[in-house]
């Protein structure tokens, strides 16, 4: 995980004075300037790391005692090649896990400490692959905001379990990889393409506004989903600090 300063600097503030700091301030001012814009705030964005490629993405799902997806961390795999992209995130499903109950194959990024003073980019490219005749899985993707677990003490490195989810991008919010903004799949092409999708949305209701008040940490959630037969072939996912979007900090609890 690339972005613990927010934990971090609370923490060292209340054991520092005067000049130490000031010290730590700086550092503090320094590295929120070098994450704004530029910085993948995602561990291993590009499925390429070469002992593990699918470090820093939770794919085994066991831990949740959900029957639907002990066999999720079976349908997915990181391939070496895929045209010009290399190491790629596949996700393999067939009609009935695509659109049986507890749908779709599933992954999300470790838990990323949100900034409530910050907008987020996050940009994905994918393609759909046929297995069949007919058009291939779809997809969605998009962020998802999470609150502590209670009974959890607080530290620098969370894991997804010992997180509560609190919140999640709707229809028209999501990222989408055609220009019709709307609708609840994220619509991948046949050929490699590339959407995007800010956090927080442009369109927020007043309950979502009162649920993001709780967030703590957010992660991206990438699910192949929908369709038919085939494969979700996904690469460069990329989740960026943008502008300061002001507003969420005097909301929070």
């Amino acid at each position: 995980m690339l972005d613990v300063g927010c934990w971090a600097f609370k923490r060292q503030r209340l054991k520092c004075r005067g000049k130490a700091a000031i010290s730590v301030l700086t550092a503090w001012f320094a590295f929120t300037s070098a994450s704004l814009g530029g910085t993948n705030c995602l561990e291993n964005g590009g499925f390429d790391d070469p002992k593990e490629p699918l470090k820093g993405w939770v794919h085994n799902y066991g831990w949740t005692g959900n029957k639907f997806y002990k066999d999720n961390h079976k349908r997915l795999s990181v391939i070496k090649k895929d045209g010009i992209k290399k190491g790629v995130l596949k996700l393999t499903g067939t009609r009935d896990i695509l659109w049986g109950t507890g749908q779709g194959i599933k992954v999300d990024s470790e838990p990323v400490p949100f900034d409530p003073d910050a907008t987020y980019e996050l940009t994905v490219s994918a393609r759909s692959q046929a297995a069949t005749s007919k058009p291939g899985p779809n997809c969605r993707i998009y962020i998802e905001g999470y609150q502590w677990k209670p009974g959890i003490k607080p530290h620098p490195k969370p894991k997804l379990q010992e997180l509560r989810k609190v919140y999640k991008q709707g229809s028209g919010n999501i990222l989408y990889f055609s220009k019709t903004r709307s609708g609840p799949f994220s619509n991948a092409k046949k050929t490699w393409s590339k959407g995007s999708c800010t956090f927080p949305g442009k369109k927020l209701s007043s309950a979502a506004r009162s649920h993001m008040r709780k967030i703590r940490f957010i992660c991206v959630h990438i699910v192949a989903i929908d369709g038919w037969d085939g494969d979700i072939l996904v690469d460069e996912v990329r989740l960026e600090k943008k502008a300061k979007a002001g507003y969420a900090r005097n909301q929070r609890d």
